[in-house]
């Protein structure tokens, strides 16, 4: 890992104002990966790892039992981003990554409930990354039991193959989106296409199933890539298409939704598929997200990773290390010093907020690791230090 920030003083004071906000705080009764209790933990791990001190394991394991305790009363949320398949991915990825002795959580136990769970939600058309189907996969795909673990992936494979909309140049899925049920193809990396397209690529790099995986992978990419705005000023991709073709036409600068969580789906999938031509084409896609700066065109209001500018370096940092492309450092220093400014707020945590929308109240204190300080401060981590940022494959990143 390449550090790509110099001067380091303003992040270390940052990081080290969100360690000491995170540990005075105590109701975090959630198991959730994305919102709770396993996020923060997750943050603690690494922060230990630049700090070199204990104090903050210890921390991570008082949460990682709090997160044992409420499965143990009755928690049932299967999801990645909200529930036990998520925290199961966490407590995998601290031992495979030897943050964590090696340990047997019961998990291997839950096998089939992860597998049924997994079938089920594509039975109903719910292959949502965040809150469906591929989020229970990213658990299994890293399971220890390879007999298990490949019969389940198998099952998704033909079940995406199954429920996908084929014909012969591409594949496309339908999404719900909204209050409304809305049936659209959505095209993003945190609900949409470039999820599916990030996953299979991380199962065919496992070696099952290749040459279905990969046809489906490329299928999906012509799809992608056929859906491009046809005026691309702002972004070249929309946030989705309605099943008449219409199109949202303008999509925001984030993770989550739009041109660069779609570039970074394709140029991890160029690497996976030793494919130079799509690793260009990823590459250009990115270098058009570079160029936009401005935070309220871009709808960019809060420093968090799923729509903020942290999310925004982080990306970009991630692109830069996987290129050697000096534009991408560039522009990640760019949204991370946006990120410390965006660090002030006196009622804030370590001075951030997080922009709910009006609907939702409004601006919040958020500790949380998709779109409050646990997140933001990983993401710093990573900036000013070479310690390699394995955590964000939970983001589909690595």
């Amino acid at each position: 890992m390449i550090t790509i920030i110099d001067e380091k003083e303003d992040y270390i004071i940052k990081i080290n104002e969100i360690y000491k906000v995170l540990i005075k705080y105590r109701d975090r009764n959630e198991v959730s990966l994305m919102s709770g209790n396993s996020g923060i933990a997750l943050f603690y791990v690494f922060y230990a790892a630049l700090v070199d001190e204990k104090e903050p394991i210890e921390y991570a394991n008082k949460l990682i039992n709090n997160c044992f305790e409420d499965i143990n009363n009755g928690f049932s949320n299967i999801s990645f981003a909200g529930g036990i398949s998520g925290f199961a991915w966490f407590l995998n990825f601290l031992m495979k990554n030897r943050f964590l002795d090696e340990e047997d959580f019961g998990f291997d136990g839950l096998y089939q409930y992860f597998y049924n769970s997994m079938m089920a939600y594509m039975k109903n058309g719910n292959y949502d990354y965040l809150h469906g189907a591929l989020g229970v996969s990213l658990y299994l795909l890293n399971s220890k039991s390879l007999t298990k673990k490949r019969n389940a992936i198998i099952d998704l494979i033909e079940a995406l193959e199954r429920n996908g909309i084929e014909d012969f140049n591409d594949i496309k899925w339908i999404s719900v989106i909204g209050e409304t049920k809305q049936k659209v193809y959505n095209l993003s990396m945190s609900h949409g296409i470039a999820s599916i397209i990030s996953v299979l690529s991380k199962i065919y790099n496992s070696g099952i199933e290749k040459e279905k995986t990969k046809k489906l992978i490329y299928k999906a990419i012509g799809f992608l890539l056929s859906n491009k705005n046809t005026d691309y000023k702002h972004s070249i991709f929309p946030n989705y298409i309605h099943l008449n073709n219409s199109v949202s036409m303008k999509s925001r600068l984030a993770w989550c939704y739009g041109d660069l969580g779609i570039g970074m789906a394709l140029l991890n999938s160029s690497i996976k598929l030793n494919d130079s031509e799509l690793r260009e084409s990823a590459v250009n896609i990115l270098l058009h997200s570079a160029v936009r700066r401005d935070m309220k065109s871009n709808m960019v209001v809060d420093a968090g990773l799923c729509h903020g500018t942290a999310g925004i370096g982080h990306a970009f940092n991630k692109a830069y290390q996987y290129t050697n492309n000096k534009v991408f450092r560039e522009t990640s220093r760019y949204w991370f010093s946006k990120t410390i400014e965006l660090g002030h707020l006196s009622d804030g945590l370590a001075g951030y907020k997080t922009w709910r929308g009006p609907e939702y109240g409004g601006w919040q204190n958020d500790y949380s690791f998709l779109t409050g300080i646990s997140g933001i401060g990983l993401s710093l981590i990573s900036a000013i230090s070479d310690i390699q940022p394995s955590w964000d494959e939970c983001l589909l990143l690595s």
